[in-house]
């Protein structure tokens, strides 16, 4: 950062203009519109992703547990049923 006359200056992106101070409250928006647009949309799709990663990973975490003691439940029934049929034996 430079400083011209007493004002904080910082230089311009654009070609045609390359190396030639502006003050600061001069900012190019017409150069800044589409990158910022292009972050918000970045943001707002990163976003989606991460809250619909995380829906699905709560979704499945519950059915896994629902299945899991499903399985504990039928596993208990047939060693119950296997240690009755020892004992009549």
């Amino acid at each position: 950062m430079q400083i011209a006359a007493g004002k904080a200056a910082i230089f311009t992106l654009r070609s045609s203009n390359r190396g030639v101070l502006m003050d600061k409250g001069g900012i190019d928006w017409d150069i800044l519109r589409r990158p910022i647009i292009i972050f918000c949309i970045c943001l707002l799709v990163g976003s989606g992703l991460v809250g619909g990663a995380y829906y699905f990973n709560d979704k499945l975490s519950k059915e896994l547990k629902r299945n899991k003691s499903i399985f504990r439940s039928i596993s208990q029934r047939y060693l119950d049923v296997d240690q009755e049929e020892r004992l009549l034996a």
